[in-house]
């Protein structure tokens, strides 16, 4: 049985790791919950959550989530205005990774800013807490026919001042042959693009946005994913220090 996060990212693996084996969805804090604790043996976790975390998860180069730049699924959204050099940023609860990202991303800009955590996940939602919000996943998909600001795409800014691919998940593993199976499922994850989106149509995504997004998700571990793994290994030991 396989741990994915319940994005329509994941979909197309899903459909692939189906035709293997057993398939649970879950939020990716669920995820990381039911690793530590034994209920799940193979699953997706955050970048963060897993680094937070790893001396207590294996880390399985079999699957990831990351895109090469654009994201498509990381926004930082305003109420019209354009970046300013101070700001306040209300962020939705299901991020850690892309919040890391998005700090690293302002200290570079200079951009004097506070992150405050939300319940909320929707636009709306966040963006009536503060002037700017942090959404990822679906709700940032959705946001495109919803005609707000999008100040920047998370994963393409990140891309452009680090030259690296922006990497959002993980596997972590405890059994070699589900292993196998997600690399099989990577492998096949390809000619399932096309019938998901339909899902994203369900979800409140416009077909065309839907198209778009799937087509620039990479579930591959490559040398692109293993020097942001490195980079973001270094970080979180400079702060350790």
């Amino acid at each position: 049985m396989v741990d994915l996060i319940s994005f329509l990212h994941s979909e197309p693996l899903s459909l692939a790791l189906r035709e293997k084996c057993s398939v649970e969805r879950y939020e990716p804090g669920r995820i990381l919950e039911r690793l530590l604790d034994g209920q799940a043996r193979t699953g997706m976790v955050s970048l963060l959550a897993y680094m937070e975390n790893r001396d207590a998860l294996r880390l399985s180069r079999s699957a990831s989530i990351h895109t090469a730049h654009t994201t498509m699924s990381t926004l930082l959204l305003g109420r019209g205005q354009g970046l300013r050099k101070s700001i306040e940023v209300a962020v939705t609860r299901y991020t850690r990774t892309t919040e890391f990202y998005l700090s690293l991303i302002l200290r570079r800009l200079n951009v004097d800013f506070r992150l405050y955590r939300s319940d909320g996940t929707e636009a709306a939602d966040l963006l009536g807490e503060r002037e700017y919000a942090l959404v990822i996943g679906d709700e940032a998909l959705r946001a495109y026919s919803q005609g707000y600001s999008i100040v920047m795409d998370i994963g393409s800014e990140f891309s452009r001042l680090y030259n690296l691919a922006p990497l959002y998940a993980v596997t972590v593993s405890s059994d070699e042959a589900e292993e196998e199976i997600l690399r099989q499922g990577v492998r096949d994850s390809d000619m399932h693009r096309l019938e998901c989106v339909p899902l994203g149509v369900e979800r409140g995504i416009r077909a065309d946005i839907a198209r778009r997004y799937l087509s620039l998700i990479r579930y591959d571990w490559s040398p692109l994913t293993e020097r942001t793994l490195s980079f973001i290994g270094e970080v979180f030991r400079k702060q350790d220090r």
